[in-house]
């Protein structure tokens, strides 16, 4: 049940990915895309991207269980891209490959300190939506943080491998490059998810014993 969890996740920022692909207006692409991450919590799928930020919680086979879920995150958004290549959308395929460039055009440190952003913003939406317990503020925070990150180009280490999945198979040219910027996203979104995480549990135990005193 697991691997089919983090498939599916895998397959919900697939579906943003295509929702960003279709809409040409960038701000409008962006909130659409929050649908995404709006389903992977809804239904309590396994997103790599929404749960490294919580590794030092974890037990030795939960840690281990996030490796899994960035392969099988990965799987989902192949299943996706096969499926919005299939459908024949020039627009989408040729956009894609448009966007893939221009993120393998940034250098790896780019790259890297876009994917520690990103990472941020997915901690502020995930433990938004764990904390609000009004039902429209928990869903809005991950809209505007989504957004967010969308509009200001932050990347998205799940969600470039459905841009990258899906260009290769609108005839991209494969480069060994642009395999090894994507695995700095990862280490970009784990790097700024883990350090934000950290930082809003010392603001927690901070708070915690200065009402104590």
């Amino acid at each position: 049940m697991k691997i089919i969890k983090m498939i599916v996740a895998g397959m919900f920022i697939g579906l943003g990915g295509v929702i960003f692909l279709a809409i040409p207006n960038k701000i409008v692409g962006g909130l659409f895309f929050s649908i995404a991450l709006l389903s992977v919590l809804n239904f309590k799928m396994m997103l790599y991207t929404g749960r490294i930020g919580y590794i030092f919680e974890y037990n030795a086979k939960d840690k281990l269980d996030l490796l899994l879920t960035v392969l099988f995150n990965i799987i989902g958004t192949f299943i996706i891209a096969l499926f919005v290549f299939l459908m024949g959308n020039a627009d989408i395929n040729d956009r894609v490959v448009v966007v893939m460039d221009a993120k393998m055009a940034e250098e790896w440190y780019e790259v890297l300190f876009r994917g520690i952003m990103c990472g941020i913003m997915m901690v502020i939406a995930v433990e938004g939506f764990k904390k609000f317990d009004n039902p429209l503020m928990k869903n809005l925070i991950v809209i505007l943080s989504i957004a967010l990150f969308v509009i200001s180009g932050f990347e998205h280490s799940i969600a470039n491998f459905f841009y990258y999945n899906l260009s290769l198979l609108a005839k991209r040219a494969f480069n060994w490059m642009d395999l090894l910027k994507l695995f700095i996203t990862i280490i970009g979104n784990s790097l700024g998810s883990i350090f934000f995480y950290f930082l809003l549990k010392l603001c927690v135990k901070n708070e915690a014993k200065t009402k104590e005193n």
